[in-house]
Order: structure tokens, then sequence, then C-alpha cells
């Protein structure tokens, strides 16, 4: 763990070089560890780019696993690999070569025309299955569910602010990447895309104030698929919930930002805390 701890205290943030100069070539490559496979807006593709030198690790990784075709298999890259691993430039990716090297995650080395050449050690396979098992991996954005408020009243600032003051800085402190369905671009029917990202999540925040039909049948979806559902309500509208679901625990809330150190601590209890660290002021998840 020494070469983990180094690398986190010699990373910094240079995130305007990043996204100008990767951006476009590691689109591909924000693919293969996303259920939406590159599609999106520059800004949906920021949404989604790594927020810590340890998901830069982990994404890395996972993108040679999935490049190789069975184990033990030499992949080779002729050029650059910046944007395989979210580098901002070639002395960085060739830093988190290394450090993947150190965790025992890959044999990194050159060729005399200058290949990189991995291979994804017994370690590193351990660690991506880990990350990625049942498609409900740890690696996997957290699906919301909720009430996104009436057009036009004051219904729909109150649950956009408890979104972006409450939920997603809790999922986000207890460790873990958060979406919600408008959040995505897609092309699809809404439902099949609502329904793909329930499935690849690791386990699903439902928010039942408002009492919306699409959050209880989102939230029984997940269970029936045997995931985790951590319910939130509105204290006020908790004697409203349907009997079925009523009985269960909700962490309840009266303002927006009541929830969050609230939330994030039920996670914490629950599922554990997740592989990342995000910077206060970062981008979504």
């Amino acid at each position: 763990m020494e070469i983990l701890r180094t690398a986190m205290r010699t990373h910094n943030s240079r995130a305007s070089t990043v996204f100008s100069s990767v951006l476009p070539r590691s689109a591909r490559h924000l693919g293969r560890c996303d259920a939406n496979q590159g599609r999106g807006t520059p800004a949906e593709l920021l949404r989604r780019w790594p927020a810590s030198l340890l998901e830069r690790l982990d994404r890395g990784l996972c993108n040679l696993a999935r490049l190789s075709h069975y184990r033990g298999e030499e992949i080779r890259f002729p050029r650059s690999v910046d944007s395989l691993m979210f580098a901002a430039n070639e002395e960085e990716a060739d830093y988190l070569c290394q450090s993947l090297k150190g965790l025992d995650y890959v044999n990194h080395n050159w060729t005399g025309a200058g290949e990189h050449v991995f291979v994804v050690t017994p370690n590193g396979w351990q660690r991506f299955e880990a990350l990625t098992r049942g498609g409900g991996s740890i690696e996997r954005p957290v699906f919301v569910a909720m009430w996104f408020g009436n057009t036009g009243d004051k219904s729909t600032t109150e649950m956009r602010e408890l979104y972006e003051l409450g939920i997603r800085p809790a999922v986000r402190d207890a460790g873990y990447r958060v979406d919600r369905a408008d959040d995505v671009e897609h092309n699809e029917w809404i439902m099949d895309q609502v329904l793909g990202m329930i499935r690849a999540a690791p386990f699903i925040v439902a928010d039942f104030t408002g009492h919306r039909n699409g959050v209880y049948f989102e939230a029984g979806f997940a269970r029936g698929l045997g995931k985790t559902v951590i319910n939130c309500c509105k204290e006020s509208e908790l004697d409203k919930a349907h009997f079925d679901t009523k009985q269960l625990n909700h962490v309840l809330w009266n303002k927006p930002h009541d929830l969050k150190d609230r939330l994030c601590n039920r996670i914490k209890a629950t599922v554990g805390q997740g592989p990342y660290h995000f910077e206060p002021d970062a981008d979504n998840g």
C-alpha cells in the first residue's frame, strides 16, 4: 500500500489541462467502464471523468482488463496511453502505469520499438472482478429514484435542492459515484435507460417524497434484483407512504440539507465505504 499512499500524496488536480487535451481521445475509454458506452455531450463526458487518483487507477485497470481476450495476454500499445489512463500527458500516464505495476495489478514494460506492453496480473484480475462483479459493481454509479417535483411550483426547487445538497453529496462522501435518470444523455426509451442503470448500480437510494408510482416501481425492481435500497422521505410525508413500504426504515429529512450526513452515515453502515474519494468542489461523479 505504500505505493498507493505515495501516489495519493503526490497527485494534484490538473483538470483544465486534462479536459482540454485528453477528453476527446478518452471518450471511447469512458465507455469501457460505463454503461453508456462513451456517448454523450462534452458536459456528460466531463461528469463521468475520473475524479480522483484512485479512480483513475481503477478505471485504467478496467480498460486493460477489458482489452484482454484471455488471462495472461500481452496488451501492446505502439503509441501514447494517456487517454487509456485518463492522464494529462505522457509523463502522468507513465506515472499511473508504474503505480498500477507497484500495486501488482499489471506487469508493464516497453519493447525496443517503444511499445507499451501490459499484462494484467492475478491481483489485477482480482481487483477487476471486485469492481465489476455481478453488473452492480462498486465502480458503477449509485442510482437515485426520486420525484422531480411539479413543473412550475416550489416542489421542483425543493427536490432539486434535495438532490444537489442532500443526496448527491452524501453518496459521494460515502465514496460512490451517483446518477439520476434525468442527468444522463441517452437515445433510448427512458425506461430502458432507467432499468439498465438500476441493474448496473451497486445499490439504490429511493426518496419517496411525493409518493410517485415511478419511485415505487424503481425501488421494487431493484429489490427484485436483490439490490440494497436505502429509503428516504420527507418526515411530514411519511404517513402517506404505501402500507408495504411504510414499515421499512426510512432516512427522514425536513430541509434538503438535513439529509446529507444522515444518508451518508446510513450508506456506510449498510453497504460500507466506497472506493472513491472526491474533491469537495469536483464535478458530478
